[in-house]
C-alpha cells in the first residue's frame, strides 16, 4: 500500500457524488508546487473523501482553500479523448486538515460589517452574556478552588 501527503491549494470547487452503492463521495483536485526556480512546476492530485465525512466536509472544501491530505495513492491510467495515453495521480483522502483561504473564507468576509459604527448597530453576539447567566458556574468553580487552595497549602488565607 502506497500512502503520501500532499499540501496544497483546491482547484476547484468539492463535487459531492453517491455511488450506487448508496456511499457518497467527494471529490476535488489539489494544486501542489513542486520545485523550485526555473524547475518549478505543480502537480495535480484528484483527491476523493468517502462516506459521512465527505458529506460534511464538501462545503468547506472551495476552490482556492489551503488543505493537506493523507492517504493511499494510486496512479490511474487512461487514454483521452484524442487517443492519448495519460496517467493521474488519485489520492484516496484518510486524513484532511483545513488550512484556510478560498472563495468561502472571502464571502463570509465581505458579509461582515466593515466599520465600528455598523458592527455597535447590530444585535450583540449570540454568546455576549454575563456571569450571572451561567447559574452552574459558581457551583463547581468555588469548591474546585478550595481544593486547590487546601492542596497547595493557602487554605489560611480562605478563613
Amino acid at each position: 500500500m502506497n500512502t503520501g501527503t500532499f499540501a496544497g491549494y483546491i482547484g476547484r470547487d468539492a463535487e459531492l457524488k453517491t455511488l450506487p452503492s448508496g456511499t457518497a463521495v467527494c471529490n476535488f483536485s489539489v494544486a501542489v508546487s513542486t520545485g523550485w526556480g526555473d524547475k518549478k512546476s505543480t502537480l495535480w492530485v484528484s483527491c476523493g473523501l468517502f462516506g459521512e465525512r465527505g458529506e460534511k466536509l464538501a462545503p468547506y472544501l472551495t476552490k482556492g482553500s489551503a488543505v493537506t491530505v493523507s492517504g493511499d495513492i494510486d496512479v490511474r491510467a487512461y487514454k483521452s479523448k484524442d487517443g492519448e495515453a495519460k496517467a493521474e495521480m488519485t489520492c484516496n483522502v484518510q486524513r484532511v486538515t483545513l488550512q484556510g483561504g478560498g472563495e468561502r473564507a472571502e464571502r463570509s468576509e465581505r458579509e461582515q460589517p466593515q466599520t465600528l459604527a455598523e458592527k455597535s448597530a447590530g444585535k450583540p453576539p449570540a454568546d455576549d452574556f454575563g456571569d450571572d447567566d451561567i447559574p452552574f458556574a459558581m457551583g463547581w468553580a468555588a469548591p474546585l478552588l478550595g481544593v486547590m487552595m487546601a492542596a497547595s497549602g493557602a487554605a489560611s488565607y480562605l478563613a
